[in-house]
């Protein structure tokens, strides 16, 4: 290794430009592999732009395994304080495409897509056009994850976090291709899911809707589709009456909060040893004799709980 110290003391001490250039040197010498799981650490789009300015990281955002597409980035009326670059909805659909059109990675391991579905602003959300165009974006980005093989898919239609009162009616159909594929986890906010022939998610372990409008029918065949369910979680759905699960082999947990018109869940006969139910004011019984913990959040007056094998919270 060559020695420095002398051409250090000799000119009175040393040089931070080339401080610098041994900095960038040694990042240079890193693997990869080394580089890209630096990169995973940072929100994607900054891995991004990171990969465009340091000549290290250069091109590596395109291997990436982890994806997320969040269009609150790009606005700046949600922002007190807005980043130079913010435009707005087309420079979020400009930034999907492109990522798109140049990812590299023949997998991908998540992808989370968090979209102001029903956004105000030049154009009409109320137009068939602007749904039509949002739409077949969302689409062409949830089939690029499926041919792509991923494992966890977060789908947020609601924007920014905050939750959309929005009616069913207006939530985006999810593309059938999603209930037929190879996914471990499946996050569905502000969707309409409807089944289009037989459901298929042999490696599904975690389900979570979050005003989700679906029918009892859908749910029982998502959960009979999914032999490897462990933990499904129903937030405010719309649609469900009666939410029935048979035996599964393998489900474990199950959480309902608040889904608006359910009347009656039945797990009598399934192997969940977890339940925890927020009450509304529609649901008239809870059928789960079998279960090792119960949490109820509400008045369980005038509900039928049939007869009971655990202790009540």
């Amino acid at each position: 290794m060559e020695r420095t110290d002398d051409c250090s003391e000799r000119s009175g001490g040393s040089d931070p430009r080339r401080s610098e250039d041994e900095a960038v040197d040694r990042i240079s010498g890193l693997p990869d592999s080394l580089l890209l799981h630096i990169l995973s650490f940072l929100p994607f789009r900054y891995a991004v732009r990171t990969s465009l300015i340091l000549r290290p990281f250069s091109g590596l955002w395109r291997s990436l395994r982890s994806l997320s597409f969040e269009e609150c980035d790009y606005h700046s009326c949600y922002r007190r304080r807005p980043e130079p670059g913010c435009c707005g909805r087309q420079g979020f659909l400009n930034f999907v495409d492109n990522v798109l059109a140049l990812h590299e990675s023949c997998e991908i391991d998540r992808l989370r897509i968090e979209l102001d579905f029903h956004a105000s602003g030049s154009i009409n959300p109320e137009s068939e056009g602007y749904n039509s165009e949002v739409a077949n974006r969302l689409d062409k980005c949830i089939l690029f994850a499926l041919m792509k093989k991923v494992k966890a898919l977060d789908i947020h239609l609601a924007g920014c976090g905050f939750f959309l009162k929005a009616s069913p009616a207006s939530h985006h159909r999810m593309t059938g291709a999603l209930l037929n594929n190879r996914l471990v986890e499946l996050c569905l906010r502000v969707c309409n899911v409807e089944s289009l022939g037989q459901i298929q998610l042999k490696s599904l372990r975690e389900l979570f809707f979050l005003d989700v409008n679906l029918s009892d029918e859908v749910m029982c065949n998502l959960v009979l589709g999914s032999p490897s369910l462990k933990k499904v979680s129903i937030e405010n759905c719309h649609g469900l009456r009666v939410l029935k699960i048979e035996s599964h082999p393998s489900l474990e947990e199950l959480y309902v909060c608040t889904s608006r018109g359910l009347k009656e869940i039945d797990v009598a006969r399934s192997g969940i040893k977890i339940l925890a139910i927020v009450i509304n004011d529609s649901l008239r019984k809870i059928a789960c004799p079998n279960v090792v913990t119960l949490e109820l959040d509400g008045s369980t007056k005038g509900l039928d709980m049939g007869e009971l094998s655990v202790a009540q919270d």
